[in-house]
């Protein structure tokens, strides 16, 4: 399967997921609604927005909403120059940068229609370690961001 068939079919998976998750988490729970356990003391689903960053950085400031697009458009525009040029890279990297460009553009478009993300997924360990919430888009970000981490790492073995 040609590269650019096998990247619209990942981007458009984690697009399509980030969408249908986060319209039943609109749907079916309340804002700031408490945790629903999935797994006790470990996984809940939750109804936040987060109008910042990651783990909420810069949530508030008169700027972010522009801000955040801003970026958002910058860092896909260099995601899709990436790719591009990645043509010759190892698999891993065939894999990373759609979902890098399917987690940024689901996040995006919640950016434009809401000026806010909709996170939902919230890991604890008990009532004492809390990781921020976050969604699919956040989930796929990560893993391309491992992916390529891991590929580096096995260019510098060789």
């Amino acid at each position: 399967m040609p590269r650019y068939l096998v990247a619209l079919v990942i981007i458009a998976l984690v697009v399509g997921l980030d969408i249908i998750t986060k319209f039943l988490i609109v749907q079916n729970l309340v804002l700031y609604q408490s945790n629903i356990p999935i797994i006790p003391n470990f996984l809940d689903i939750v109804y936040y927005k987060n109008t910042g960053a990651a783990f909420g950085i810069l949530a508030g400031f008169s700027f972010s909403h522009y801000f955040f697009l801003a970026i958002s458009f910058i860092a896909l525009v260099m995601l899709f120059v990436a790719f591009k040029y990645a043509s010759k890279e190892g698999k891993l990297v065939q894999i990373a940068l759609p979902l890098l460009i399917g987690g940024t553009f689901g996040n995006l478009i919640d950016r434009i229609r809401l000026g806010a993300v909709i996170d939902f997924i919230l890991v604890h360990w008990y009532d004492k370690f809390y990781w921020p919430a976050f969604n699919v888009a956040d989930s796929a970000i990560t893993v391309g961001v491992v992916l390529l981490i891991v590929e580096m790492l096995r260019k510098n073995k060789r």
